[in-house]
């Protein structure tokens, strides 16, 4: 039976407020069933957007590697071959990675000369870190990465703990 003639039959036996209720309901799980359809394909264009960097990073000859996340007792924070995705994107050569053995540190500090690659380290290391935080497993550019996420090394939120 279809929702239209189901509809018209509680309208027949249940009175015309049962019909009103019946059509509110029906109206707030078709936006509940579009919103999260919506949702869904927000997602997806996130995930395929990283499939076709790494696409197009591979395609390159440009390496790539999924991170390991150490715990935060370890102190480990080791990249090597890391380097700028869009830096690379962008051109036709292939970029030159930076290799950082920052072990037992925890405060590390970026020094150099004008037009010294500061910023493009910066680019290089900093969108990926939060991500496997928030459960996104992310292909790094670089040959492999061995770090502490930054939640991990702060230590559980008091307040987060308590909601």
């Amino acid at each position: 039976m279809s929702v239209t003639r189901w509809a018209a039959d509680s309208t027949r036996i249940c009175g015309a407020e049962a019909s009103a209720a019946f059509t509110l309901a029906l109206a707030q799980s078709a936006d509940h069933v579009m919103s999260f359809f919506k949702a869904l394909r927000t997602e997806v264009a996130f995930y395929i957007a990283c499939l076709n960097l790494h696409a197009r990073l591979t395609a390159k000859g440009e390496p790539v590697c999924f991170p390991v996340l150490a715990s935060a007792g370890e102190g480990i924070h080791h990249f090597n071959g890391l380097y700028d995705a869009c830096l690379s994107l962008q051109m036709q050569a292939k970029v030159v990675g930076n290799t950082v053995d920052a072990d037992g540190k925890t405060l590390i500090v970026i020094t150099g000369a004008n037009q010294g690659g500061r910023s493009t380290f910066l680019r290089s290391i900093g969108p990926p870190c939060p991500l496997p935080e928030w459960c996104v497993w992310f292909v790094w550019s670089a040959k492999s990465v061995t770090y502490v996420p930054s939640l991990a090394a702060v230590g559980p939120n008091p307040t987060l703990s308590a909601i």
